[in-house]
Order: structure tokens, then sequence, then C-alpha cells
């Protein structure tokens, strides 16, 4: 028994100096890996993308051609005139001078228009008529003329009523109207005066209406 086991110790030692006196086997360098190659891609070039075209609509009809109008230039209104004097000017002045005699002659306006009032000498031989004045009243107003009768005369009273007075045609232009007075008016000397009043009223009794070309014109007086 002990010289098994003193050979197994043997044995175990000499397999130790075979292990130890072994020469050993050199481990082979690692070859280094050659360095990795990159293969480059090419960029893709981008697709063009293409734009639709939208597809051409096909008419299905003839489209009727819509006419042309014309249009009429709008004419520019005339204005509308209201040409007119103050109450108390005079158209044709008082001839002698009115501080002359102590007569007075009112006119009291009732209508809507503007009249011109005019006292006529009355002649029975005159060619044209003497006017002794000629004045401008407005609608709705009232005047009256002094100092007539500085001598004594037979006076026609007229009356021009209307809107818009054309001085140059010494006429309204509108509403005409042409009024005179039925009596003739005495106009005495001083110390007797003669004081009238006449109403221009539609409908007045003691005015008559009368065509125009028995109105005596302004402008022949002139």
């Amino acid at each position: 028994m002990f010289k098994q086991f003193r050979f197994c110790v043997l044995l175990f030692a000499f397999a130790f100096v075979l292990i130890g006196c072994a020469t050993p086997t050199p481990t082979p360098a690692p070859t280094p890996a050659p360095p990795a190659t990159f293969t480059r891609v090419p960029t893709l070039a981008p697709t063009a993308t293409a734009t639709p075209i939208p597809p051409t609509a096909t008419a299905t009809h003839t489209a009727t051609p819509v006419p042309t109008v014309t249009r009429t230039p709008t004419a520019v209104p005339t204005p509308v005139l209201f040409r007119r004097y103050y109450t108390g000017s005079f158209l044709v002045y008082p001839v002698p001078p009115a501080t002359e005699g102590c007569g007075t002659l009112a006119f009291e306006n009732h209508l809507d228009l503007d009249l011109v009032v005019m006292l006529v000498r009355y002649s029975p031989t005159a060619t044209r008529p003497s006017i002794h004045a000629a004045v401008f009243i407005l609608a709705r107003q009232f005047f009256r003329l002094l100092g007539l009768g500085p001598d004594n005369f037979l006076g026609e009273v007229y009356v021009a009523a209307g809107e818009d007075w054309d001085p140059d045609l010494a006429r309204f232009t509108r509403k005409n109207q042409y009024l005179r007075v039925t009596d003739r008016l005495m106009f005495f000397a001083s110390p007797s005066c003669s004081h009238y009043v006449i109403k221009v009223a539609s409908g007045a009794p003691d005015l008559q209406p009368i065509p125009e070309n028995q109105f005596p014109g302004l402008r022949q007086s002139r």
C-alpha cells in the first residue's frame, strides 16, 4: 500500500516536471485586419414630380354672345333759377321825382308768386306806354309807392306775376300771369291827395287777366 502511494507521488512529480520543462509553443501574433474600405453610394438625383395637367373641358354647347349695351349719357339737368329782386326794387324809377306829390299807391301781394307792378300814365293817343314807375314785390309782401300826383294824371295799373325774373327779357320765365286793374286811378296834385290800396290775390274782382301782348313791355320803355 505504501509502495502504491509512493509510486503515485513519483508519477505525479514526474508529470509536473515534464510539464514545467516543456517548451512553450509561441502564440502567433494576430494579423491586423485590413482597414475597412467604404464604398460611397452615389446620391440619387431626385425624381422630378410631374405637375398634373388639368383636363381640358370640352364645351358641350356654344355660348350665346352677350349683346353690348351702349349707355346713353345722362344729360345734366338744367338748374332751376329763382332770380328775383328785393321788394321795393325799382325797374323804372318814378318820374317826375316822387317827392313832389302826396298821393300813395299800396300793393298787398297775397300770392305765392313774385310781382312786377307798373303804374302807367293813361293817354288815348300815345303810341307807346308812358311808364310812371315799375317796382318789384316779393311773394306775400307789401309795398307802397309814395309821392304820386305832382300833377293831375290818370293812371292804369298792370301786374305781372310769376317766378324767376329774367332781366334781359324783362319777364318771368315760369308761371306767368298778366293782370290789369279794371278801373283807372286819378291822381290829383296837392292839396288833394289820392290814396289807393290794391290787393293782388287769386280771383280778386278788381283784377282782370289779359294776354301778354297787352302788357306794357319794360323793354319798350328803355
